[in-house]
């Protein structure tokens, strides 16, 4: 008797064991990712991500033929009908990988476009299937703006973000500076301003990543017209699991449109943000997103709808591109709905 409950003992310390192994980050030693060894690629080769994670800290590994097995289901590589349109997308390379035993990896990408790189970052099953998948934007970037129409006063804002990790989650940090914009030292003691973005998210397993929130503060020279429309640029940070992102983007635009101050002005700043973010959405997830416009499709508060028309007609966005993807038996009725969207642009704009 006392020797089978020792045996459940330790069987119960091992299960427990277990279920905090499949949580904890393997950071001291590279191990093994199966689906990346399965396309070839070295586990020495890349960079292990540790607790936090900066842009010096990337390893560079570039990916070609590996990407309609690691993103097929996110930018649709390998689905597309046009090659052309993957090479349109920036130049891929795994930046860091984490392995989360018996759970999941996590793989860094950045994405070089020529002027810079945006980074994303992606979950995996040990089986190699997309779990999840986040744009994080540009972690190094430059914008300048002028004040009050004086030269002396004009401004460099320069952002730098970085990744920190938790057994629980993960925070993105977006730390933006203000200096001088003619500052080339950009020394801490001449700094004008501060402005920092925090986002949280948490993952369970195969569940995937989930928002949490982001937070924001800033102290000194705060220039306000940059983080005008934030509320809509920052729903690029909703992972690629959470479809609500639709409805939320909905809002926003359901708001604009009614504060709109010129009914048939479509280009204003609100309106190049929302058609940026619908951009990026369609662009990563084609297929739920025109599922949404099909089920809405009868919906008088659909403020969606126009905005990728815009799009489309604007050459912002591929319409055939978008079609091609819908080829299942199950979106047949969506591809049909999708195939007539530009119709009635075409009666009133005839080319």
């Amino acid at each position: 008797m006392e020797k089978n409950n020792l045996l459940m003992f330790f069987a119960v310390v091992a299960l427990f064991a277990l279920s905090l192994s499949a949580r904890t980050p393997l950071v001291d030693s590279p191990g093994h990712i199966r689906m990346l060894e399965r396309l070839g690629i070295h586990m020495d080769s890349l960079y292990w991500m540790g607790d936090t994670v900066t842009l010096e800290d990337f390893g560079y590994y570039p990916i070609n033929d590996e990407k309609p097995a690691l993103l097929g289901k996110v930018w649709g590589f390998g689905e597309f009908e046009d090659p052309d349109i993957e090479a349109d997308m920036g130049i891929y390379s795994i930046a860091g990988v984490k392995q989360y035993e018996t759970v999941m990896a996590l793989v860094l990408y950045s994405v070089e476009h020529g002027d810079g790189s945006h980074q994303e970052l992606a979950a995996y099953h040990p089986r190699g299937e997309l779990v999840d998948h986040i744009n994080m934007g540009y972690w190094h970037d430059w914008s300048g703006f002028n004040i009050d129409d004086d030269p002396p006063s004009d401004i460099s804002i320069i952002t730098n973000s970085f990744l920190t990790f938790t057994d629980d989650g993960f925070d993105l940090h977006a730390i933006d500076e203000v200096y001088d914009i003619d500052d080339h030292e950009r020394l801490a003691e001449n700094r004008k301003g501060r402005a920092v973005k925090v986002v949280h998210y948490a993952y369970n397993g195969m569940d995937g990543f989930k928002l949490l929130g982001i937070d924001f503060d800033h102290e000194g020279l705060f220039f306000a017209d940059h983080y005008a429309h934030d509320d809509i640029r920052d729903l690029r940070y909703w992972p690629l699991s959470d479809t609500n992102v639709f409805d939320r983007i909905n809002e926003l635009a359901a708001q604009h449109a009614a504060t709109r101050e010129v009914p048939d002005d479509l280009f204003d700043d609100v309106d190049d943000a929302l058609q940026t973010i619908v951009s990026q959405r369609l662009g990563s997830s084609a297929k739920p997103f025109m599922q949404w416009l099909y089920w809405h499709r009868n919906d008088e508060n659909n403020h969606l709808k126009p905005i990728v028309i815009m799009n489309f007609v604007s050459g912002l966005d591929d319409y055939e591109a978008v079609l091609s993807v819908l080829n299942t038996p199950d979106l047949a009725k969506v591809r049909e709905y999708a195939s007539h969207l530009l119709d009635g642009w075409l009666e009133n704009n005839p080319q």
